[in-house]
């Protein structure tokens, strides 16, 4: 998405990649995607390295709603085609902004009702994509969102799980208002 533009969608990309053992029923069942569809239709995950080794070049602001939840995944999958991989980009939880500004719960699609956004959820990471962006645009007109950035904020009852980047803070996140601000802001 473009920053300057009100964060208009420039370009897409939607794939699917072909796995190495059948999918889970209840994976089946909430997305609607088959083994069949894999098949024919995915990608090898050779593929998917090189276009996201493309992304990860710019020096784009990467969001995500829960982001500590993607990265253990990317960065496992980027590891397996490059041990030495590293994630230096900045990042902005999304969750972490709503959380500081909304009482639970904190899930995805609460955002999304709390913000009125009308979106059709298929269970499928574009429509996930899509909807942080316009909760993200919704987040950016309640507070100053740049503070957020490089900051993880986790529920200090579960800590903190996946990977650790040395360019990101960390913060034990209360469901107060503004908790991780206030700690951002000592």
């Amino acid at each position: 998405v473009d920053p300057h533009d009100d964060f208009r969608v420039t370009k897409m990309e939607n794939l699917l990649v072909k796995a190495s053992k059948p999918l889970p029923e209840k994976i089946i069942e909430l997305t609607k995607i088959t083994d069949a569809m894999l098949l024919k239709e995915g990608v090898n995950p050779k593929v998917l390295f090189e276009r996201l080794s493309h992304y990860l070049e710019d020096d784009a602001l990467w969001l995500a709603y829960n982001i500590q939840f993607d990265l253990g995944f990317l960065i496992a999958f980027m590891k397996r085609f490059n041990p030495a991989f590293k994630f230096t980009r900045d990042v902005l939880d999304v969750m972490a902004v709503y959380k500081d500004y909304n009482l639970p719960p904190h899930r995805l699609m609460h955002a999304i009702e709390r913000y009125n956004i009308t979106f059709e959820n298929t269970h499928r990471a574009l429509d996930d994509v899509l909807a942080t962006v316009e909760v993200f645009k919704a987040l950016m007109k309640e507070t100053e969102v740049s503070l957020y950035i490089n900051v993880i904020g986790y529920h200090d009852t579960y800590g903190l799980k996946g990977p650790k980047l040395p360019h990101v803070k960390y913060f034990p996140q209360k469901n107060a208002r503004e908790s991780l601000k206030t700690a951002l802001l000592k």
